[in-house]
């Protein structure tokens, strides 16, 4: 078994804690194979997450992979999110719950991957239509042509 970590900048870093993730993936580049954007979705809304542009652009330059955790919260679905985001030129999208057509498109067109939780989407009542929602946005995307995606699933475990 092979495996590759990707490292994660939370929103809520500053530049200079999202540069040391970055710093930290280029000294173990091989074993480390990206950075990920994730944490509470509602910290930097609209596009105020450009702030952290610069780690993901040197990530790119050093050759790692950008995924990135966008639209789990309506808050963070915006086209200005979104172009912001898709500027770090990702290769894959973790989420996708909360955008509109427009981004819909936009996404379809770059033929990103998309990652989507099955579980973990209804149990935190991420989706649209709550927990009772039998409609994942799952559906969606499986009927667009050209769509990569990468369904999760996560178990709770008591101890």
């Amino acid at each position: 078994m092979h495996t590759r970590l990707i490292l994660s900048i939370d929103r809520r870093h500053d530049l200079e804690t999202a540069m040391g993730v970055v710093e930290l993936a280029k000294a173990h580049k091989g074993v480390v194979v990206g950075v990920d954007l994730c944490g509470d979705p509602k910290a930097k809304p609209n596009g105020e997450v450009r702030q952290l542009r610069d780690a993901f652009l040197e990530a790119k330059r050093a050759g790692l992979e950008v995924t990135v955790h966008f639209a789990e919260a309506q808050q963070s679905g915006s086209r200005e999110e979104c172009d912001e985001l898709l500027s770090w030129q990702p290769g894959r999208l973790g989420h996708v719950i909360w955008e509109d057509d427009e981004v819909k498109a936009e996404i379809s067109k770059r033929e990103l991957c998309l990652e989507l939780c099955l579980s973990c989407n209804v149990q935190a009542s991420m989706m649209k239509c709550g927990i009772e929602c039998g409609d994942h946005h799952f559906g969606y995307w499986r009927g667009v042509e050209g769509s990569k995606i990468a369904l999760s699933v996560s178990a709770a475990i008591s101890v």
